[in-house]
Formats: C-alpha cells, sequence, structure tokens
C-alpha cells in the first residue's frame, strides 16, 4: 500500500504533485496519483488502486488466414468465422479464391471448394 501521509508531508513542504510523485515512483500514472493525493487532502480517505505494469503489451492483432491456409481450410469445409474474425474480410479473401479459379459453394453452414463439376440446365 502507498505511504499518503508522506506524500501529503512532502507537498506541504513545497513540491509540486509531479515532484512528488517523481521522488516516490508509485506504481501508477501520474493523473491517478493526483487524484488520489487531492482526494486524501479533503476527506483523508485513503484511495486503492492497482498497480500498472509498466511493460508495454501491444494489441494482439487478429488473425487472418493466408489464401493458401484458406484453400486448405475450404478443401475440408470450414465456416467464415474459422477463416478470421472479421466478416468482410474473410468474405473478400473466398472471392480472392474464386478469383484463383476454384469453385467456392456455401453448403449447410460451412464454405466448400467444389471438385465436382455439376451440369447446368438452362
Amino acid at each position: 500500500m502507498f505511504n499518503f501521509d508522506k506524500a501529503v508531508e512532502m507537498w506541504e513542504s513545497g513540491m509540486t504533485h509531479r515532484e512528488v510523485w517523481i521522488s516516490l515512483n508509485p506504481p501508477i500514472k501520474y493523473k491517478t496519483f493526483e487524484r488520489a493525493i487531492i482526494k486524501f487532502k479533503k476527506t483523508g480517505w485513503v484511495t486503492i488502486f492497482k498497480a500498472i505494469n509498466n511493460k508495454y503489451r501491444p494489441r494482439q492483432r487478429p488473425e487472418y488466414k493466408t489464401k493458401e491456409e484458406a484453400i486448405e481450410l475450404l478443401k475440408q469445409g470450414c465456416r467464415l468465422k474459422d477463416l478470421g474474425p472479421d466478416p468482410i474480410k474473410t468474405s473478400d479473401l473466398i472471392d480472392e479464391v474464386r478469383e484463383d479459379g476454384y469453385v467456392v459453394v456455401f453448403v449447410e453452414g460451412k464454405f466448400y471448394i467444389c471438385d465436382r463439376v455439376y451440369s447446368v440446365q438452362r
């Protein structure tokens, strides 16, 4: 737990909130620290907060299948969400497979690459 009394004492000695934050180096962001100190000075209540992880973790990007992986999945039959999370991008991927000359059909909720040639009656 963070020692608010020491922070208020340092602030009253003439330091700014930012100088106190830098010297104490708490595991929270500056704005959170500033709000907690102001609240403690006004009410005397101690704010309990979660410590932040100082390591930067980039957001995970959604994984989409490549065209070759999509062709292998379509030979076995797959749903749209098996190719990727965004239905627009995955339908574009299916269109790319169709442009390569494959016949992709939708049967019973799954997409398949059709390996049979059917005669069409007009």
